[in-house]
């Protein structure tokens, strides 16, 4: 886990319930910003994950005490797509520098904002 893949994947979202937005990256679900205003939101995530990665680095975190992802109960996914999918989703965890279980991860945090 790297700090640039972490903002890199991070997106805002709006909860209506909650009437504020909400900025999250799937790499590091614990680091969120929260504010009435996405501006604010985004200002308050990056400060955070500051603070949070120099934590995660020194092991200061629970349940990130040695640097690396922690395992979350990930399960093996064997699919057939297309060539031009693969091929994205590859480009796509390239740019980010995660892999391709991440990235997969990554859209689907998109389809879950936008459904809520």
């Amino acid at each position: 886990m790297n700090k640039p893949a972490i903002a890199k994947t991070a997106f805002s979202r709006y909860d209506k319930r909650q009437g504020c937005y909400i900025v999250q990256s799937p790499l590091f679900e614990r680091c969120l910003g929260v504010a009435k205003s996405e501006k604010e939101a985004w200002k308050i995530f990056h400060e955070i994950l500051g603070e949070y990665y120099i934590d995660y680095l020194e092991g200061k975190l629970i349940g990130y005490e040695k640097p690396g992802r922690p395992a979350k109960g990930y399960v093996e996914l064997h699919a057939q797509v297309k060539p031009k999918i693969k091929e994205q989703i590859a480009k796509m965890a390239k740019e980010l520098g995660i892999s391709f279980g991440e990235t997969i991860e990554y859209l689907c945090c998109f389809v879950q904002a936008a459904e809520k």
